[in-house]
């Protein structure tokens, strides 16, 4: 999978919340052990919901620009 997407105008409602927690569950229950996520170093609003849900920072691999 390379990405997920809610529509701005579905934010905030829990959706995106409720769909990851679905695709680690179907990861976890098919053997996967980690679950690697990217986002731009600005995108804060990922960034947040990333540690929201449970993931941690582990630095920067790549640049966006």
């Amino acid at each position: 999978m390379k990405i997920i997407w809610i529509d701005q105008n579905h934010a905030y409602k829990g959706l995106g919340t409720k769909y990851m927690k679905l695709i680690c569950h179907l990861l976890n229950e098919r053997g996967y052990k980690r679950i690697d996520l990217h986002t731009a170093h600005n995108n804060d609003i990922a960034q947040i919901y990333y540690q929201k849900t449970g993931f941690s920072n582990t630095g920067f691999t790549r640049s966006y620009a």
